[in-house]
């Protein structure tokens, strides 16, 4: 029996490779201009995160850049948790 397209295989493939399940890719998404997935500091994050988390390799936890004065902390042993298309032009470290 041939293989039917757009079978589990197939959802299951499409979320391995980070496709978004409304459609479309990663890049095929509106990012700003200055985004997290586009600064120097951003670490694409591991399976366990998803393909569009991932972590500042400057900022740790406790900092928020979406607040209208952004928190931001550099000291600590967590990365802080951010999405590559999250809007980072209040972040003072972006690159």
């Amino acid at each position: 029996m041939p293989r039917r397209k757009g079978g589990e295989w197939d959802r299951v493939r499409g979320a391995m490779l980070g496709i978004i399940e409304k459609g479309g890719s990663m890049e095929e998404q509106d990012m700003p201009e200055k985004a997290c997935g586009r600064c120097r500091n951003y670490i694409q994050g591991g399976c366990g995160l998803g393909a569009v988390s991932g972590m500042c390799n400057v900022l740790k936890e406790g900092s928020d850049i979406t607040l209208h004065e952004p928190l931001f902390q550099t000291k600590g042993d967590s990365c802080y948790l951010v999405i590559s298309n999250m809007d980072a032009s209040r972040c003072k470290y972006y690159s």
